[in-house]
């Protein structure tokens, strides 16, 4: 894909005149870098001058020719240049062209047909991780496993495989499914594999396994310099008259286009130029041979002969023969200065019974441009199969020559016939330029589209719509069909605000100067408040005091906070304005609880925040406890949050709450009752999350503010809330610009939550309609209208308390990367969408798409939009009622004051504004609602040693990683507890936890246990905690299910998994699949537990497996079987299964005798597999690999396997896991060579690839399924 610039021609006749000079200008432009005196000096320096092209392409029968423009840089000058060229009516317009996805057309393969393809390399496409897997078992958890079709290494279609899937070798395929194909093309242009209806595939072929045809044009010369003549001139002007030119300039190109309408596959036509280096010295020395007349070798030898005093006569006394005269000519007529070295050629490329046909066309070609020749230097057309004499060397250059297309490649030559040609601006214009419909046959012109007009504007709405849209917040002109602006902006009405509004645009599409015509159009035609959030810190806040000085004469109901230098004195542990808007308590604590989340999970990034869900759990039953209405607070700050997890860490308390919060209780209570290490290491996770609070000075100052209030309840510090302002007619300005990213969208949503507690108010009286509005607009959105509170909350909810949201990003796409379900909201509840030059997916194209302008075309359209040019899709004003359909917006001018603008601020306004206005605003907002410096003191000693051990680490723990003796295996983790006994438990972390777990400790720098601790190493039942193991034997308390939304079933079910995995269940063993397992229990949630981090499934050898995560085995109160022969702490089932395999594989082998798994095979090195002959040689090692984003853990198994005196088996889960890991090792130089293409297709092509390259760790390699099927063979 690469940027093209389109030229839709018209009727209008062109201007032949100025072209050839235009053309010549060309030759100024270098590559960037190139130029300067510091390049030019540079002795190592290479000047490269861009390439230009023109292409015309017509994919088929019945399809448009269309041209286009490309350039290797300086696509925005050319593109200057051919709007000087061409006609305004011209359409030109900058598209992403896929060259080789016009000219390589799918092909239709049956199933069959399609794995052959596959497998051989014969296809273009590759399928991504997320786009195979292996075939997990769907049959009857009774059926006998002899009675199934297993699929054999090589591939062929299953009966089973899901619809729109195939499945190849050891690998199911998703394809794109039919719904994918559009209706009315015949010829569908895709790019992905995708299943028709008929049951069959349509599928790109290799550029490698096509049979290409077509023209090159070379220049053909009498002699061999005489490339230094002129062809026909476009125009006689340009040559001064003395040459004649083509009769009609572009009437060559036009024949052309009437042959390439005429081909029945996809054609290219291509013109590929670069400027030449000036051979003007050459030119003269070849004028005096001429005269001279020792222009060839041949005049030059005999002359020396017969050279006689004439001929040293002056030369102007000379007759000149009429020949000589005649090239001199020639040679003057063309420009030596500025030349090109150009490449003309066409390639089509045959669909199935069009070949006769194309090869017949393509002789058609060669005579194309016999018109153009000069008397000297003619254009000569060859085909690309002339040269050799075997067919395999034909096709190969046949090949070449569309690889040069493709690649945009310039061949050059020697000798007097040579695939280049050197032309000057008024021989190139005949190649280039695109004839005016005038030019063209009828059907050229209904081939060419040459009357439609694929950029117009959208049609601007019925003239009775838009006169409801006359009031409210400008956003632009709407465009007429002349693309003229009507006089009067359009507007959004006051009461569709609260329906928001979203702009979307790329960078430079004109964002923040729209921002800023909506804030100040908001404050002047809405009443109420105007919020701007502007993180990007690139001015456009300073420019939007400017603009709002000169429009309102002054700042004087503006606040700025630009942070951290005035930090917003916000309370966010503080119900208080919840409860005095009505709120209900519970619901109000729960807000906070959730907007906390919403918060850590922006900061730590939703990954990390995920991978301890235990701890988020203790700190929103410890938030709770200390909102308790009868015992607790209605505010408090970080430290009282901090002090509460520090008492329950080391004292094992909790915070006192009512009868009525029995459930709280319980909840941070039976944590006590877990093995000491559990405990531990999830309060450790705990201190990580508000760690990341205390370490931002900014972010511990606002959520350690807690205002004070008088006797009779007024504040008596500064505060900053939302209450104040929503009837009030100010602006809000939060510059955060200065912030790290976590910052900056965590203070955003610390506003947006003051913000929720405010509007609470409006919630109680049931209005839609408020006289003030809250104007909300947040620049870079999307992180934030990803989270619950904006998704959820805000926007759904907002029209019930007259909120309106502007959320300005680059493209919706934004949110859905990071929540799908956020991205659906955004869509669907923001009924106003301004939208620029971006790349549109196609959910949004289908919301704006309507029965006259398809999701194609508007697509289509957004993609060639001018900068700053928006299409608006607007609500309709009334109930029950179409809103009009999208149309062309023209941008407001910017806004005067701006220093961009035609009317920047004064120098006597500018010297005001910056000596007398901003600075009182910026002093009002710090004296009002700032938060007032402090001085930080030493951390209390309670806080001393925060998330870090007071004990001598003995690991890093920056990956999360356990402690360990140096002695003990590495990969086993062993917590040794103060009895000194062994826990095998694995810890619950985070990424960044500092806690050393080798002797646990506390989290906050304490031991872990006082003196008092009961013997044996289990902690006695708190008084106030409830009993660990109820009545049902479900080792989980049943409030603790009900909070969690569990059932019974769902712990047994839990506790049957890590049985298998633990080899401990008598009726299944591990190698089953657990499907059957998963049918014996009825109540069973599997989305629920997999949501809640308690279970993980995966897929091995075809089979269904789960596993149970650390916050399950937490939960169940029960260990993962680790350490030698057992496994390792972190592993999933699908590996154990692995290992399993290669155990059971090993002992097929003739020279093995005994099998250990986890095999400890010296300090800190444990083999997955170890095989051994009969006097206890080491003679295998085995390791299992599943997916994995580590591309240096593979490196250390090979460094490990090869280590090993013995041959190196490896197991992989999946085919791309194979190539990912061979991948790794070559780009590691641990081995020489990448497997891929057409060895990289099935496990057998892998397995001797693999066998070739004789690398020590690496002896052979196998899929968990290739195993199963030799086991069972």
């Amino acid at each position: 894909m690469a940027d093209y610039l389109r030229v839709t021609p018209t009727s209008e006749q062109l201007d032949a005149e100025s072209i050839p000079r235009v053309l010549d200008s060309l030759h100024k432009l270098t590559t960037p870098g190139s130029s300067g005196l510091g390049a030019k000096l540079n002795p190592l320096n290479s000047e490269t001058p861009p390439r230009f092209e023109f292409l015309a392409i017509s994919d088929g029968p019945d399809e448009p020719v269309e041209f286009f423009y490309g350039a290797d840089a300086h696509l925005d000058t050319v593109e200057k240049r051919l709007r000087s060229i061409y006609p305004t009516t011209f359409d030109i317009e900058r598209v992403d062209v896929d060259v080789a996805a016009r000219l390589i057309q799918p092909v239709e393969l049956t199933p069959e047909e399609f794995v052959e393809h596959y497998e051989a390399g014969w296809l273009q496409y590759e399928f991504g991780p997320g786009e195979q897997y292996e075939p997990v078992d769907e049959e009857p958890a009774d059926a006998d496993a002899g009675d199934t079709d297993p699929v054999v290494d090589g591939g062929t279609v299953s009966t089973t495989a899901p619809e729109h899937h195939v499945v190849v070798g050891d690998s199911v395929l998703e394809l794109a499914s039919p719904e994918t194909l559009p209706e009315d093309e015949q010829q569908p242009s895709i790019e992905k594999p995708t299943m028709t209806t008929r049951g069959t595939i349509l599928a790109r072929p290799a550029e490698d396994a096509i049979s290409p045809l077509g023209v090159q044009w070379c220049g053909s010369a009498s002699r061999k310099q005489d490339w230094m003549t002129s062809l026909t001139p476009f125009t006689a002007d340009e040559s001064d008259g003395n040459l004649s030119s083509v009769d009609q300039p572009g009437a060559a190109l036009a024949t052309l286009i009437d042959h390439l309408m005429e081909a029945t596959a996809p054609t290219a036509f291509q013109v590929v130029f670069q400027r030449r280096a000036s051979w003007q010295s050459d030119a003269e020395v070849r004028k005096e041979d001429l005269v001279d007349g020792r222009d060839t070798f041949f005049q030059e030898v005999v002359g020396s002969f017969l050279e006689v005093e004439d001929h040293r006569s002056d030369q102007d006394e000379r007759q000149l023969s009429e020949s000589v005269e005649k090239r001199i000519e020639y040679i003057d007529a063309k420009n030596a200065k500025r030349s090109f070295t150009a490449n003309i050629r066409a390639v089509g490329v045959p669909t199935d019974g069009t070949r006769d046909d194309l090869d017949s066309r393509m002789d058609s070609l060669l005579p194309v441009f016999d018109p153009l020749d000069g008397p000297f230097y003619q254009v000569e057309g060859q085909r690309f199969r002339e040269s050799g004499f075997r067919e395999k060397t034909k096709e190969k250059n046949a090949r070449a020559a569309l690889q040069r297309l493709l690649n945009r490649e310039l061949a050059t030559g020697r000798g007097k016939t040579r695939p280049e040609l050197v032309l000057c601006g008024t021989e190139l214009a005949n190649f280039v330029l695109v004839p005016s419909s005038e030019q063209l046959t009828v059907e050229g012109t209904r081939g060419t589209r040459a009357e439609q007009q694929s950029r117009n504007p959208l049609p601007w709405p019925n003239p009775d719509l838009i006169q409801q849209f006359q009031d409210g917040m400008e956003i632009g002109y709407a465009l007429d069909d002349n693309g003229e602006p009507r006089p009067d902006p359009i507007q959004i009405p006051s009461d569709l605000l609260p329906t928001h509004y979203g702009r979307f645009a790329s960078t430079g599409g004109g964002k923040s100067k729209a921002i800023i015509n909506d804030a100040l159009s908001l404050r002047e035609s809405t009443g109420g408040p105007v919020v701007l959030v502007d993180p990007k810190g690139d001015g456009m806040c300073e420019n939007y005091l400017r603009c709002h000085y000169e429009r309102f004469s002054g700042l004087d109901d503006v606040y700025h906070f630009r942070v951290p230098e005035t930090i917003p004195a916000f309370s966010f542990f503080d119900i208080r304005p919840a409860l005095e808007a009505g709120r209900n308590r519970e619901d109000a604590i729960q807000d906070k609880v959730d907007h906390f989340h919403d918060i850590l999970r922006m900061i730590m990034g939703r990954e990390q925040y995920g991978q301890a869900f235990v701890a988020n759990e203790i700190l929103s039953y410890l938030i709770k406890a200390l909102f308790d209405e009868e015992y607790g607070s209605d505010v408090f700050g970080l430290d009282d949050l901090f002090a509460a997890a520090l008492r329950m860490q080391r004292e094992q308390t909790i915070p006192p709450v009512s009868a009525d919060n029995q459930n709280i209780e319980e909840s941070l209570t039976r944590h006590f009752a877990k093995d000491n290490h559990q405990f531990q290491v999830s309060m450790d996770a705990v201190g990580n999350r508000l760690d990341k609070l205390k370490e931002d000075a900014h972010l511990r100052r606002i959520f350690s503010h807690v205002p004070e209030q008088n006797d009779a309840g007024e504040y008596v510090d500064n505060r900053f809330d939302f209450r104040e302002f929503l009837d009030e007619d100010a602006t809000i300005i939060f510059d955060l610009g200065d912030l790290r990213p976590e910052a900056q969208r965590a203070i955003t949503l610390l506003l947006l939550s003051n913000l929720w507690d405010a509007v609470q108010v409006r919630r109680r009286d049931g209005q839609t309609d408020y006289e003030k509005l809250t104007n909300l607009i947040i620049e870079e959105a999307a992180p934030v209208a990803s989270t619950k509170l904006v998704s959820e909350q805000l926007l759904p909810q907002g029209r019930s308390f007259g909120l309106s949201m502007g959320l300005v990003m680059q493209f919706p796409e934004q949110v859905r990367n990071r929540n799908e379900r956020a991205y659906d909201e955004v869509l669907n509840n923001i009924k106003t969408k301004l939208i620029g030059n971006i790349s549109i997916e196609r959910d949004l194209a289908e919301s704006l798409a309507h029965e006259d302008l398809s999701p194609t075309e508007l697509r289509n359209r957004i993609n060639t939009l001018p900068s700053g040019e928006w299409i608006a899709q607007l609500p309709s004003p009334s109930f029950g009622e179409t809103g009009p359909p999208p149309f062309s917006l023209k941008p407001l001018p910017i806004a005067p004051g701006h220093p961009e603008s035609d009317q920047p601020l004064t120098e006597p306004q500018e010297d005001h504004f910056e000596s007398v206005s901003r600075p009182r605003m910026v002093e009002r907002t710090a004296a009002q609602y700032g938060l007032t410096a402090t001085t930080e003191s030493s951390p209390a000693p309670e806080e001393t040693g925060w998330g870090s051990s007071g004990a001598d680490p003995t690991v890093s723990s920056a990956d999360g990683e356990t402690g360990s003796d140096p002695t003990q295996s590495a990969f086993i983790s062993q917590a040794t507890s103060e009895d000194g006994s062994t826990s095998t438990t694995q810890p619950e972390t985070d990424n960044e936890s500092d806690g050393d777990h080798g002797e646990v400790s506390s989290l906050f720098g304490e031991p872990a246990a006082s003196d008092g601790d009961p013997a044996g190493g289990q902690p006695e039942q708190p008084a106030n905690g409830s009993t660990p193991v109820q009545d049902s034997g479900v080792p989980v308390p049943d409030d603790e299910l009900r909070d969690r939304g569990l059932s019974h079933d769902d712990v047994r079910f839990l506790s049957r998994v890590l049985d298998v995995m633990n080899r401990e269940d008598d009726e299944y063993a591990l190698l089953e699949s657990m499907r059957q397992l998963r049918d014996d229990y009825e109540d069973l949630h599997l989305e629920r537990l997999t949501d809640q981090d308690l279970l993980d499934d995966g897929s091995a050898a075809g089979r269904k497996y789960y596993t149970v995560l650390p916050a399950g085995r937490e939960l169940l109160g029960r260990e993962l079987n680790a350490g030698p022969g057992e496994g390792d702490l972190g592993e999933k089932t699908p590996h154990k299964v692995g290992v399993r395999l290669l155990e059971l594989w090993l002992q097929q082998q003739d020279d093995v005798v005994r099998v250990e798994p986890y095999y400890e095979y010296d300090d800190g090195t444990v083999l997955d597999v170890a095989g051994f002959d009969d006097v206890g040689n080491l003679v295998w090692a085995g390791e299992a690999e599943l997916a994995s984003n580590n591309r240096h853990a593979p490196v250390e198994d090979y460094d490990k396997l090869s280590a090993v005196d013995g041959d190196a088996v490896w197991a992989f889960n999946t085919r791309e896991t194979a190539i990912d890991v061979l991948d790794a090792l070559a780009d590691a130089d641990r081995i020489d060579e990448r497997v891929s293409g057409r060895s990289a297709r099935s496990f057998a092509n892998i397995r001797d690839a693999v066998d070739d390259l004789d690398a020590d760790g690496l002896t052979t390699v196998r899929g968990f399924k290739n195993l199963k099927e030799e086991l069972e063979s």
